[in-house]
């Protein structure tokens, strides 16, 4: 195990569509002591390369052309740029290496220890840290607050020595034989799943991982619009509704007096490295992929009820229960007219047989296409033969 002189930690991401997060995210990285973060920009049309250019003194942040690796039909796109950029910090000498989405931050629960100060103190080669899903529903509001509330999740983030092994390597963890791997407390983690959760959590760390997965309602429907990466449907279908709960619900404290200094130091950041205008532009786009999400959901096929039943369950907002509604009633429309046919069309089948019947199944044809010419031929057809055959 190195020493703490020896330590140097890298921090690596993936982005898409991400400016309005990524500068409060990068911030609360460097405050708790990565000495460098290489950000991986694929498939993004809003200003983050703007960001890019504002960040550009800084040169502990990288932003990277990620592109190549999620548009050349690679199976695991995310897997690859983990792979590639594990190799390439232990050529660059770095000593530990960890992944996090732009959602997720890395948190000591009393504001002041490093990554650094816990790797120090764990003394093992794969550290994995647990989710707190954290419930909130204020637009553009911060990460960290003293009091946050969420669900303690089995899935993890790890941070892992450069000295391992990296075909080992998955997206949420890493297994390697002989290798010290720990909790944020120190206990040995038990996993289950093929080692990408454990199989319990117990209680709340001393480190963990922020997941900001939900924020609020409006942003939460914003990112269903961004689809997967790798051939899925229209929606970001790996959600299961809004602040939704599977495990235990818990909170956290942190201390009032770090968080006002933690904010104080992300002020001036954020002055330094960013403008009002570049804030503006950023929640623009989140508020204008809402309203994309709307029309998205108001003209989907009858094959993604499913998924948009599941994606938008808790959701209370006005608009979004509009385009549903909106979208369900076309899907009646749908419904209805392959009754009305298969109605009609067996009707027609029986009529050799049983007029009766037949009169019958064309009758509630008509109550679902009152209008339809070859239903009311039948109709009249049908009463005519049955009054000449009881004469």
């Amino acid at each position: 195990m190195e020493s703490q002189l020896e330590l140097k930690i890298k921090l690596v991401a993936i982005a898409k569509d991400e400016a309005a997060y990524l500068p409060e995210w990068i911030f609360h990285h460097l405050y708790f002591g990565f000495d460098a973060i290489d950000i991986y920009v694929n498939n993004t049309t809003d200003n983050t390369h703007e960001l890019s250019q504002y960040l550009a003194p800084l040169e502990s942040v990288s932003f990277i052309d990620g592109d190549s690796y999620f548009l050349s039909g690679l199976k695991t796109p995310q897997q690859n740029v983990y792979s590639g950029a594990f190799t390439k910090a232990k050529e660059q000498g770095f000593s530990h290496i960890m992944f996090l989405d732009i959602d997720e931050f890395w948190t000591p629960l009393d504001m002041s220890t490093t990554i650094k100060d816990c790797l120090n103190l764990l003394m093992a080669d794969v550290i994995s840290f647990e989710w707190l899903n954290k419930f909130e529903d204020n637009k553009f509001s911060p990460a960290l607050e003293s009091k946050i509330s969420g669900e303690h999740h089995r899935l993890v983030k790890t941070l892992m020595s450069l000295n391992l092994n990296s075909e080992k390597l998955d997206i949420h963890n890493i297994e390697v034989e002989g290798a010290i791997n720990v909790l944020a407390d120190g206990t040995k983690p038990i996993f289950s799943d093929g080692n990408q959760q454990l199989s319990k959590v117990g209680e709340i760390k001393p480190y963990l991982i922020i997941h900001r997965m939900y924020r609020s309602s409006l942003e939460y429907v914003s990112l269903l619009g961004r689809g997967r990466p790798r051939g899925g449907g229209v929606f970001k279908d790996n959600r299961n509704g809004f602040c939704f709960l599977e495990y235990e619900f818990k909170t956290i404290q942190l201390p009032i007096d770090k968080i006002k200094e933690y904010n104080l130091q992300k002020e001036s950041f954020l002055k330094i490295y960013t403008t009002n205008s570049y804030f503006i532009k950023a929640h623009l786009f989140i508020e204008k992929r809402f309203n994309d999400v709307l029309s998205l959901i108001e003209s989907s096929s009858l094959s993604e009820f499913k998924v948009i039943r599941k994606v938008l369950r808790n959701i209370n907002l006005s608009e979004v229960n509009f385009s549903f509604a909106t979208y369900l009633q076309e899907v009646c429309k749908h419904l209805s007219g392959d009754v009305t046919d298969n109605l009609r069309n067996a009707a027609v089948i029986l009529e050799k047989r049983d007029l009766y019947k037949s009169l019958k199944m064309m009758e509630v044809a008509s109550e679902l296409r009152p209008n339809g010419p070859f239903i009311i031929k039948k109709i009249a057809q049908y009463k005519k033969e049955i009054s000449r055959n009881t004469d």
